[in-house]
């Protein structure tokens, strides 16, 4: 899949949201096929039932569009309602997970042209370059008052060895790996579910 058949999905998803009478079954069931793409495993945190959603954006990289876009999986941004995000925000705040500022030294945004490759840790995420609200091509991020919470982060190989590309500007350590979490932003009540192979 190349990179203008990517977002003609994600066109199509968007305005299979905005217009007239009752899409939900359609919505849903481009939803369902994004979410079949990847193991069960690694989409667990997204939601089910996306009738709390106010409005969302999908954004889907299939893994054999790596050498394009970098990465393979799933960004869901999504503004929801005030009792979805509040018992949301609640249960993130009361887990473990590691919690961190969108503006951290710690994160390395996959997919991005800044350097990472002197970094010694870092986390990575994807670097939500499709997310409305990107703010130029060397300093992508969300809005700087959202909070990142980090379910996993692993290294190694999980895509096909056809689909693996090279990144120079990664750590070594990060040349291949898989990421997912949740990004928060309280004053638009909004939610960001990812999950990011690359």
């Amino acid at each position: 899949m190349n990179k203008s058949t990517f977002f003609i999905i994600c066109i199509f998803f968007l305005f299979s949201c905005n217009t007239g009478i009752n899409k939900e079954e359609k919505r849903l069931a481009i939803y369902n096929e994004a979410l079949s793409t990847f193991s069960p495993d690694y989409i667990r945190h997204f939601p089910n039932d996306l009738t709390h959603l106010n409005k969302r954006e999908l954004f889907v990289y299939y893994p054999k569009s790596t050498k394009y876009n970098k990465k393979a999986g799933l960004i869901l941004n999504s503004w929801v309602d005030s009792i979805f995000f509040i018992k949301t925000l609640s249960a993130l705040k009361s887990s473990n997970l590691p919690r961190y500022s969108i503006l951290s030294d710690s994160l390395i945004f996959i997919g991005d042209t800044n350097e990472y490759y002197s970094i010694q840790g870092g986390i990575p995420l994807p670097s939500f370059s499709d997310i409305h609200d990107q703010f130029g091509l060397n300093n992508i991020r969300l809005n700087n008052r959202e909070k990142v919470y980090i379910i996993e982060t692993k290294k190694g190989e999980f895509l096909e060895k056809e689909n693996l590309v090279e990144d120079l500007f990664l750590p070594q350590k990060w040349q291949h790996g898989l990421s997912r979490g949740i990004a928060i932003d309280t004053i638009e009540y909004r939610i960001v579910y990812w999950l990011v192979m690359w």
